[in-house]
């Protein structure tokens, strides 16, 4: 700065902290369930699935998951998390779908995720995390309630 001369700014972005969020999409419904935690392992995947069982789908018959192959997403992070015994009595209705690994599809997922930064995170200003996480609850309920089944369109064929 000197006198006479306009004051310069640079930009610096100051890291308020992280979040992951967990999203499953209901393609027959439309809906999408979302949890937000302060980390993404595998206890706390395993938790979400919990909550989606025996909360969200609890009287569904067969559930069906279709994931990636991130480490996370398999049938042993529930054993190590849960015990044997316990992961097989949560995981007995449940049959897991994975994409395959050297494949590039975009998802329901993967298009509801661009969603939420075009429309949440990029514009946000965010205090604090727990405003961030009421942002991104406050956007979800409000999309959910225009919620319609995906019209599955792609045949396979050229």
């Amino acid at each position: 700065m000197a006198p006479g001369k306009p004051e310069q700014v640079d930009y610096e972005y100051v890291r308020a902290g992280t979040c992951n969020i967990f999203v499953a999409v209901e393609p027959q419904g439309g809906r999408r369930i979302t949890q937000v935690t302060a980390h993404r392992g595998k206890v706390d995947f395993v938790r979400f699935v919990q909550h989606l069982i025996n909360h969200v789908y609890r009287s569904a018959r067969r559930i069906h998951f279709v994931v990636d192959n991130l480490n996370i997403h398999f049938r042993k992070c529930f054993v190590e998390t849960l015990g044997a015994k316990a992961a097989h009595n949560l995981l007995q209705r449940v049959d897991f779908h994975y994409t395959p690994k050297h494949a590039s599809w975009v998802n329901q997922v993967e298009l509801f995720f661009s969603i939420l930064t075009r429309k949440v995170i990029r514009n946000g200003n965010f205090a604090s995390r727990s405003d961030l996480v009421t942002k991104l609850m406050t956007f979800i309920d409000r999309y959910n309630t225009t919620a319609r089944p995906f019209a599955w369109t792609y045949t396979g064929q050229p």
